[in-house]
């Protein structure tokens, strides 16, 4: 597919795999969304897709957005470049849905069996609460 650049505004978080503090970042950015102070739809951005080491995460979770937010010393934003992207479209109820690794491999396989190359890190959005988008951009412009 197409795309353009994603932008994202949000908190990085890179280290030991802390479930509840990456929880609380995530809910922090949907109450963002939720009260209007950051516009577009809760994302996270998943810095190494090989996922070399379970217990050791770097993501940035946040609000992928059209327009830049106020400055704000806990917002930091990242322009990730990108002009294509392979996209999964996940719809299924929480408690069944695929983890983003799981769907994320089969992209990578999907690539690999159509000579595409991908980008090392994905963006997860949270379209609803039993739809989520996961974009892998194309590390080579293909037409």
């Amino acid at each position: 597919m197409n795309t353009e650049n994603y932008v994202i505004a949000g908190k990085t978080y890179q280290g030991a795999f802390k479930e509840d503090s990456l929880k609380a970042h995530f809910f922090q950015m949907k109450e963002y969304v939720d009260n209007g102070q950051l516009e577009g739809t809760v994302s996270v951005v998943n810095y190494d897709l090989e996922y070399a080491s379970a217990d050791s995460i770097h993501q940035l979770i946040g609000v992928l957005i059209d327009t830049l937010p106020l400055k704000s010393a806990n917002i930091q934003i990242d322009t990730l470049m990108a002009q294509k992207a392979l996209r999964a479209i996940v719809k299924a109820h929480p408690a069944v849905m695929p983890r983003p690794d799981q769907v994320v491999k089969k992209m990578q396989d999907y690539a690999r069996k159509n000579s595409l190359l991908l980008k090392q890190y994905s963006i997860e959005q949270y379209v609803t609460n039993k739809e989520i988008w996961v974009d892998v951009p194309l590390a080579q412009d293909i037409h």
